[in-house]
């Protein structure tokens, strides 16, 4: 067999096996495994001693793959200068040769992707056809590298779309309105799950639909049906908003009221491709509104009801205060009479009186100065629910010392132990504040009379017994006490729990404390325990 017919034989098996592992070759999808058959396909056509393919990227070289592995301490590819392979003449897509071997560049399109060096050929008297055999398939080759780098751009492409879909999916579902977007036909594309829940339709039902199906309004008021926005937008490509009284049907039935807009999407170029409509549920909020207006209509009402009232209770205190005055004038001058001819009686007969008739006038002379004290204390209590309050900083610890050393005077024969809460301050009228402390010390004066050792505290509970977070001051005695079956009496006019005999009064003091005390906003109550003192408790508002 001559020479000749050796080399077509080999040039005829070679490009058998070209053809088969280029058929592999055309079915990669990625570059690596793309280099991977280069390589392999390099080895079997030329079984070389090495091979080394350069990935070449925008001109630059990216990775080096070499056949067989490189040793630990990796390639080393030779460079010039400017970064390129010393056998950098094939990056410029021109072919070189060497006595064992050739550089051939794999490109597409007019662009070097790679480069591979084949060196250390077995039979280099074949060289030129192992050259020829691969200018053959280099086209193929570099139409491999390019196909591979499209579709890896395109998986990374897809890819990345996936996410942002998947993203824009998750923040749609994640808005707390109800989200419909449609095509330019009005048809649903995607409905996410508010509303899903406001419509009863799930987006896999919806999907294709026109939207006036799952989304059908109407007037509140005139039961009329509304045209969607959606239909608006797509004639107008223009925002557009529903109005007032707009109720969405539900697939079951269920109206609620809504307020939404629907806008047009559109590309980058300005084209409509859709649009989206975004709700709510103003049902609840529409209802608190008509409750609030409610509550405002009630409370203009009774603001004006409660001015009625305070002119009404004005006139009337107004007409009580002159009937006050006009009943004390026209009851104690008669009072006067009586008391004065009584001491006349007493005067001027006292030998035509025997001892009893002159026991009956000091009766009478007795009781005409309890009807004046009596006329004196309803005018006070009257002038109290009157009197008009100016308020101020009022110090309960001085004015209660104030009024326990007035007592002290007018009883110096007692002996009284007075303890005061310093720093007692308090806002209010002065002027009632002092007359509730003389009712109350007062009280304690009176009803601790019959004990070798009268106590009085004046104080303020702990923090603990506040009532509504305002603290609470109390007036305590070691005194007669009462017995707490009668304590709803205690704070009526001329209420008595003890007698006059006993322990005498008007029996209007504490009367006189709850008006003031309510005045001030606040209440007064009592503790007591029969012949174990009294304890009496005041907060203001």
């Amino acid at each position: 067999m001559t020479k000749a017919e050796v080399l077509l034989r080999r040039q005829v098996a070679d490009y058998a096996m070209a053809y088969d592992l280029m058929a592999r070759l055309a079915a990669v999808m990625s570059e690596m495994e793309a280099i991977d058959n280069i390589l392999d396909l390099c080895t079997t056509l030329f079984a070389p001693g090495s091979l080394t393919y350069l990935s070449i990227v925008q001109g630059k070289v990216e990775r080096v793959h070499s056949w067989p592995p490189p040793p630990a301490d990796g390639d080393r590819v030779d460079t010039d200068g400017a970064g390129h392979p010393s056998i950098g003449t094939a990056v410029e897509s021109r072919p070189e040769e060497s006595p064992r071997g050739f550089v051939l560049p794999i490109g597409h399109q007019g662009e070097t992707l790679g480069v591979v060096r084949v060196d250390g050929i077995a039979y280099p008297e074949y060289r030129q056809h192992y050259l020829n055999l691969g200018l053959a398939l280099a086209s193929v080759c570099g139409l491999a590298i390019a196909n591979a780098r499209t579709y890896e751009k395109m998986k990374k492409t897809e890819e990345a779309l996936a996410a942002e879909r998947e993203r824009l999916r998750v923040t749609l579902h994640s808005i707390g309105d109800g989200v419909i977007a449609t095509d330019t036909g009005g048809r649903v594309v995607m409905v996410n799950r508010v509303a899903e829940q406001l419509t009863g339709w799930s987006q896999d039902e919806a999907r294709g639909l026109p939207l006036a199906d799952i989304f059908p309004i109407i007037n509140e008021q005139t039961r009329e049906t509304v045209e969607n926005p959606v239909a608006r937008t797509l004639a107008t490509g223009q925002i557009v908003g529903l109005a007032n009284h707009t109720a969405l049907v539900a697939r079951d039935g269920t109206e609620r009221s809504i307020a939404d807009s629907a806008a047009p999407i559109r590309d980058e170029a300005g084209v409509v491709l859709g649009v989206v409509l975004v709700f709510r549920d103003v049902s609840a909020a529409k209802w608190a509104e008509l409750e609030r207006e409610r509550m405002r209509s009630e409370v203009k009402e009774l603001v004006a009801e409660a001015y009625q009232r305070a002119v009404d209770l004005d006139a009337v205190n107004k007409e009580l205060e002159t009937f006050a005055y006009s009943v004390s004038h026209d009851l104690r001058a008669p009072l006067r009479h009586i008391e004065g001819f009584a001491r006349v009686l007493l005067e001027d007969y006292p030998d035509r009186l025997d001892e009893q008739g002159k026991r009956y006038l000091g009766f009478v002379g007795d009781a005409a100065q309890r009807m004046s004290q009596l006329i004196d204390a309803l005018l006070a209590l009257s002038r109290v629910t009157s009197f008009e309050m100016h308020r101020q900083q009022v110090d309960l610890s001085a004015v209660a010392r104030s009024v326990a050393d007035a007592l002290r005077e007018s009883q110096p024969e007692r002996q009284v132990e007075l303890s005061c809460a310093e720093g007692l301050v308090v806002t209010g009228d002065g002027r009632l504040l002092r007359i509730v402390l003389e009712n109350l010390l007062g009280n304690a004066w009176k009803f601790t009379a019959h004990r070798p050792v009268a106590r009085v505290d004046v104080g303020v509970l702990p923090a603990d017994g506040e009532e509504d977070g305002k603290p609470v001051y109390f007036v305590r005695d070691n005194g007669a006490g009462f017995d707490m079956a009668y304590a709803d009496k205690l704070f009526g006019a001329f209420r008595r729990l003890h007698s006059e005999s006993e322990f005498p009064g008007s029996g209007i003091g504490l009367a006189t404390v709850q008006r003031i005390v309510r005045r001030h906003g606040g209440r007064v109550w009592a503790e007591a325990e029969i012949d174990k003192g009294a304890t009496f408790y005041f907060m203001l508002g």
